[in-house]
């Protein structure tokens, strides 16, 4: 047992280091960009707003469950703006951040939090293309209260958004509480990227 909660307070105090991964988005307070703890957070906040809807489609704890740990890789592996992302070499580092992390847990968590992470990367379960929808989606909500300037910044387009945003939409239409945030966010950074 003290082995174990030993191995536990050593990850956790690693995993403080997530909250130091700088993301490209600008936060209201305008010389602070998004942590990948603020990404996160939102991410569970989302769901949280949308469990009523969402309950009897996903199982909502899986679902925090992968929101919480989706960007864990990043504390090695790094953050890089979605439309800018070389994914194939951003998968391979991912990977190797992944086992890295899972190394540093008991057996049984590490193989959660791997599996977790993997989850979300196959995009395969009702609860990881939530949250990939989620977390595609928080990106542009986030940049909404800045007018645009993270992607103005970054030289994306609503056309580009857009297009990113349609397979996710796609993949998620049981869930029209999402759909319907995703119109009304989308329609007003239509709007601000005039």
């Amino acid at each position: 047992m003290q082995e174990r909660a030993a191995k536990l307070i050593a990850f956790l105090k690693e995993i403080e280091k997530f909250k130091t991964v700088e993301r490209r988005n600008w936060t209201i307070n305008p010389k602070r960009r998004e942590s990948d703890a603020d990404h996160s957070w939102h991410l569970c906040t989302l769901i949280l707003l949308m469990e009523k809807e969402l309950k009897e489609k996903v199982d909502i704890l899986h679902s925090l469950k992968l929101a919480l740990t989706h960007d864990l890789v990043e504390i090695y592996a790094g953050d890089e703006m979605h439309f800018s992302k070389n994914k194939e070499r951003a998968r391979t580092e991912e990977e190797k951040a992944a086992r890295k992390l899972s190394e540093q847990l008991p057996e049984d968590l590490g193989k959660q939090i791997y599996d977790l992470w993997q989850e979300y990367e196959d995009n395969a379960t009702r609860e990881a293309k939530l949250i990939n929808a989620l977390d595609k989606l928080a990106p542009v909500l986030s940049d909404l209260p800045v007018d645009g300037k993270t992607h103005k910044e970054q030289h994306v387009t609503y056309d580009m958004v857009l297009k990113d945003k349609k397979p996710h939409i796609e993949s998620n239409k049981e869930h029209e509480i999402l759909i319907e945030i995703y119109r009304q966010v989308l329609s007003e950074f239509e709007k601000i990227m005039e």
